[in-house]
């Protein structure tokens, strides 16, 4: 009779230490998505934040723009973020998501922004936006010389976690690494 409570006693514990360890898994939230729009609002200069607006979007939700004024309608949202895709090189469905920043007047070489590639898309994504850094400096290359230094120094890299980032701005170095330490935070 002593075996017999002992090993359900054994059993029950068992069971109890199973059931806890499969609590504590199950309960455990994914990891929450970075905010990309806050990264790079943290990142960049007052100036820049103040001026050039923030588009950001999801696989599963539409682009936005982010602090959007009263000027801002679904409509001019959706145009807009298509044409500046469209000069990035980049389509919606190349993305899980996304948030960047650019000039589209051809006066200034500036774009900054984080992109994470839809699954399979990281090549394309990566290729797309070195293109367009490309066609930037043959741009100012004969233009405006202090652009083409921007350009010149503008960074491409895929972090660590996947996102491809792109920084063509005056201070690329510093908005970069304030980049990096936010998505590896």
């Amino acid at each position: 009779m002593t075996k017999r409570i002992t090993a359900i006693l054994l059993t029950l514990s068992l069971a109890l230490c199973l059931a806890a360890c499969g609590t504590a898994a199950s309960s455990s939230a994914p990891a929450q998505p970075k905010d990309y729009a806050q990264i790079l609002k943290d990142a960049r200069s007052d100036e820049d934040n103040e001026y050039l607006d923030i588009v950001a979007g999801t696989a599963e939700a539409g682009p936005s723009i982010v602090d959007a004024g009263e000027e801002w309608t679904e409509e001019t949202i959706a145009s807009t973020t298509d044409m500046m895709m469209q000069t990035l090189g980049l389509t919606a469905d190349m993305l899980d998501s996304y948030a960047f920043s650019m000039s589209l007047m051809n006066v200034r070489a500036y774009a900054v922004g984080i992109f994470l590639p839809a699954e399979g898309q990281a090549e394309a994504v990566s290729q797309a936006l070195q293109a367009y850094v490309d066609a930037q400096r043959q741009a100012f290359q004969n233009y405006l010389p202090d652009q083409y230094e921007v350009a010149q120094d503008a960074r491409l890299e895929t972090a660590p976690t996947g996102e491809v980032v792109l920084v063509m701005c005056d201070g690329a170095a510093d908005v970069q690494s304030a980049i990096n330490d936010a998505l590896a935070a």
